[in-house]
C-alpha cells in the first residue's frame, strides 16, 4: 500500500494513539512505514501533528497537496491541515454537532479537488460509550468503514485490540464499532 496520511488535533485528543495504529496496521499487512509526530505544546492543549508514509518513502513528512487520509480530532486542527489533502483525497473530521461547517468558499474548493470531506460528532459518541477520551478510536472507526479508506476496517479492529491497553479495550472496540456505524448511517453533519 501507498499512503501519506495526517493525523491532527490537540493535545490529549489521542493523536499519536491514532498514528500509531495506522502505522502497526500497515506494518501487520507487510508495508514500509515511516513518520513523523509534531508536539508542539501537547501538555498544554498545543497542537499535535502526526505525518504517517507507508510504502517506500525516505522522508517522513507528507507535503501540502498529497495526503490521501486527513483526520482532524478537532474541527480548528483540521482545518489548518486541509491543504494536505491530495485532490480525491478524504479528510474526516470530529464536528460537534452544530458546530464547524466549511464554508461555501472551502466547500467550493473542496469540490473542485473532489476531497471528500466528512464531518462527525466523534466526542458525542464516545461520551456515549462511557469515555470521552476515545472520540479518537471512533474517527477511526467512522474513517475506516469510508469505501474510500486505504485502511481495512477489520484490520483497524484487531490493531486496536492487539494494541490497546486492557482494561481500554472493550471501551475501544466499542467505540470503534459506533464509529463504522455512523459512517454507515451517514452519520455526519
Amino acid at each position: 500500500m501507498n499512503a501519506r496520511v495526517i493525523v491532527a488535533g490537540l493535545g490529549g485528543q489521542g493523536v499519536l494513539f491514532a498514528s500509531r495504529v495506522l502505522a502497526q496496521v500497515a506494518l501487520a499487512m507487510g508495508d514500509d512505514v515511516i513518520g513523523s509526530e509534531t508536539h508542539g505544546m501537547s501538555q498544554r492543549g498545543g497542537q499535535v501533528v502526526a505525518h504517517l508514509k507507508i510504502g517506500p518513502y525516505r522522508s517522513p513528512l507528507v507535503r501540502k497537496g498529497t495526503a490521501d487520509l486527513v483526520l482532524g480530532l478537532d474541527a480548528t486542527e483540521a482545518t489548518r491541515h486541509l491543504a494536505f489533502a491530495r485532490p480525491g483525497g478524504l479528510c474526516c473530521v470530529n464536528v460537534p454537532s452544530g458546530g464547524w461547517m466549511a464554508g461555501e468558499e472551502v466547500s467550493a474548493l473542496l469540490d473542485t479537488l473532489g476531497i471528500s470531506l466528512l464531518q462527525v460528532d466523534a466526542d458525542r459518541i464516545a461520551l456515549e460509550c462511557g469515555g470521552p477520551a476515545v472520540a479518537n478510536v471512533v474517527l477511526l472507526g467512522f474513517a475506516t468503514a469510508h469505501p474510500a479508506s486505504l485502511f481495512p476496517a477489520e484490520a483497524v479492529a484487531a490493531t486496536l485490540q492487539r494494541i490497546s491497553p486492557p482494561r481500554f479495550r472493550d471501551l475501544n472496540r466499542r467505540a470503534f464499532e459506533r464509529g463504522a456505524e455512523a459512517a454507515q448511517r451517514h452519520e455526519t453533519l
